[in-house]
């Protein structure tokens, strides 16, 4: 049978047959896919010699059991494909195929791979212990976003020079806590600072050294904030501490141990030591952030008014 084809093709089939191996089928079929010849490894994988009067046709062993899903070449032509057999028992046969069309017949030649249940399961296997790394991977790329997500938020939200909250951080947690004194009737209270004559620093020595006025100020505040409060550099020389919880007579005290503290800032390129003039006051229960904020700054007014390096408390 095999003499019988080599003399119908071209050189490139002829090569082809030469190198067949026991992993390579050969069937041809007519124009209505009526199987006409095979080789043994053909039969013996998908049915017997075809004899008598009983016709086989391609479709009945495809998988798909339709010979319109199968790509038949033109004229004198071949097309690759990859087609899908099966066997009585359903299992699947994957062909990387070659059909050749020539007159009144098709030849296809293709190498086989068998999927015994034995491969699912370890190409099942396999997949799952991909999917398992991937898994694993994702989880640490979550994680690593995460990350740099926190990191981001963190330095959109801290005061580069100071390392305090920014004005953006401590406006939103002004308006959190607002909300939550509203609903449960809390005290809260806002202490507003202010350098005295930062200006007269800054000129006379320097934007380095007022720099590192606002950096010891910064420090200062950092150190000294409880728990649940939050100090933050407002813009310029302006500082702010937000108290949850806190009565106006509570954050006197605080505020008299940070002047006291600011007052003791020792830098040997200034000659006398920076103030602050604070004003301090306590939410009154429905009015607004800005209400609040514009009461803290008056205070704190009045104290540069009064001749700075003061308290004024004003509810």
């Amino acid at each position: 049978m095999t003499e019988n084809i080599l003399d119908l093709f071209k050189s490139e089939i002829k090569m082809y047959l030469q190198n067949i191996s026991n992993r390579t089928i050969l069937c041809i079929f007519n124009y209505e896919g009526e199987i006409r010849e095979t080789n043994a490894t053909f039969r013996d994988l998908f049915f017997p010699a075809p004899s008598g009067g009983e016709k086989t046709f391609l479709e009945d062993i495809l998988y798909s059991g339709d010979l319109e899903d199968v790509s038949l070449p033109q004229e004198e032509d071949y097309v690759r494909q990859k087609l899908k057999f099966r066997r009585s028992s359903g299992t699947p046969y994957f062909v990387e195929s070659i059909i050749f069309h020539r007159p009144e017949f098709y030849l296809l030649l293709g190498e086989f791979t068998f999927t015994s249940a034995e491969d699912a399961l370890n190409k099942i296997s396999q997949l799952n212990q991909e999917l398992d790394n991937k898994s694993r991977e994702l989880t640490k790329k979550n994680r690593e976003l995460k990350k740099a997500k926190a990191r981001v938020e963190k330095v959109m939200r801290t005061d580069k020079l100071t390392k305090l909250a920014n004005r953006r951080a401590f406006m939103e947690f002004l308006k959190k806590t607002l909300a939550q004194s509203r609903r449960y009737d809390n005290n809260l209270t806002i202490i507003m600072l202010d350098l005295d004559n930062f200006k007269e620093i800054n000129d006379s020595y320097g934007h380095p050294v007022g720099d590192q006025v606002l950096r010891k100020v910064g420090d200062i505040l950092a150190e000294n904030v409880r728990e649940g409060d939050m100090a933050a550099r407002f813009g310029g020389d302006e500082f702010i501490i937000l108290m949850p919880q806190t009565a106006a007579a509570e954050a006197v005290n605080m505020a008299h141990r940070i002047r006291k503290k600011v007052k003791s800032i020792n830098l040997s390129a200034v000659k006398k030591p920076p103030t602050l003039s604070l004003g301090i006051t306590e939410f009154k229960g429905e009015e607004s952030a800005e209400d609040l904020l514009n009461r803290a700054d008056k205070a704190m007014y009045e104290a540069k008014q009064a001749g700075k390096d003061k308290i004024i408390s004003r509810t």
